[in-house]
């Protein structure tokens, strides 16, 4: 286990200061490799602002009797008197950087970099500005030179402008990837019953093939070979329902040359061979 940490008042108790706009009370980082799980728990929270950037591994944290695992990349904001509680285990190995921080004016520039909400945990991605700029913050503590409170303030407000790009950043990305993957859905829709290829389709869209078939699980919940296959054997049934083709016609209208390999999926997937389905609702629609 690895620390580096400064306090302005060379305590970790949490002074909170209205008599600046913003104050800067401590900051450091945790590096947690091996040893005991290092546990936190205060059920009253703090009187101060606490900000932690996960910039590498994984660390547990409780909110409202909810456990989550958090990832790198990851920004939890306590506000004061919030219960905390979390834990670094030692395997999974998180890097962990925090900053004390209160004031008169905490929640009018909290507000300004859209981190005023009632969600505590904010993803960003891993951030390499942001390691760099808490040491500074570690080093201006440890040092005060002059000014150097101004300076805490000024690199904590570096920390927040960095956090508040990356989080536009991150959700620019995520309308990118659903119009995406809606763009997939609908050739799929289209598409469905001649031969796609998922490959060649992400090819033609500049995409990987791992990127498509991981996002599209993520958003849909099915990979997009099961999309498809629920398209087809839906069309199936309703084609059995309300049409007069035979099952060789439908198995082919729905993008099966073999009419065999189709009525093994059909059965698979509804408990009755298309035939019995069709026999079985056919009349009663």
């Amino acid at each position: 286990m690895f620390t580096n940490t400064a306090y302005k008042h060379d305590t970790d108790d949490a002074i909170v200061d209205f008599s600046n706009p913003l104050t800067v009370s401590s900051c450091g980082i945790y590096q947690i490799f091996s040893g005991n799980t290092v546990v936190t728990e205060r059920p009253q929270g703090r009187a101060d602002y606490q900000l932690l950037y996960i910039s590498s591994g994984k660390a547990k944290f409780i909110f409202d009797n909810e456990e989550k695992v958090i990832e790198e990349g990851t920004i939890i904001i306590f506000k004061p008197q919030q219960a905390q509680y979390y834990y670094y285990d030692p395997q999974q190995k998180p890097v962990i950087y925090w900053v004390h921080f209160s004031g008169r004016e905490v929640d009018t520039v909290l507000n300004h970099y859209k981190l005023l909400t009632d969600e505590n945990v904010f993803y960003i991605g891993v951030c390499n500005n942001l390691p760099l700029l808490f040491n500074q913050i570690i080093d201006e503590l440890k040092l005060r030179d002059e000014k150097y409170e101004e300076m805490t303030v000024f690199k904590l407000k570096e920390i927040l402008l960095c956090i508040n790009r990356s989080l536009i950043n991150v959700s620019m990305k995520t309308q990118d990837t659903l119009t995406m993957i809606n763009d997939a859905k609908t050739y799929f829709d289209k598409n469905y019953n001649q031969n796609i290829n998922i490959s060649d389709y992400a090819r033609a869209n500049n995409i990987s093939t791992y990127w498509l078939i991981k996002k599209f699980k993520e958003i849909t919940g099915i990979s997009p070979l099961q999309y498809i296959l629920d398209i087809r054997l839906s069309t199936a049934k309703n084609l059995l329902l309300f049409s007069k083709h035979n099952i060789s016609e439908i198995a082919t209208i729905v993008g099966y040359h073999n009419s065999m390999y189709f009525s093994r999926l059909f059965t698979k997937r509804f408990g009755l061979s298309p035939l019995n389905y069709k026999k079985e609702y056919a009349n009663k629609v």
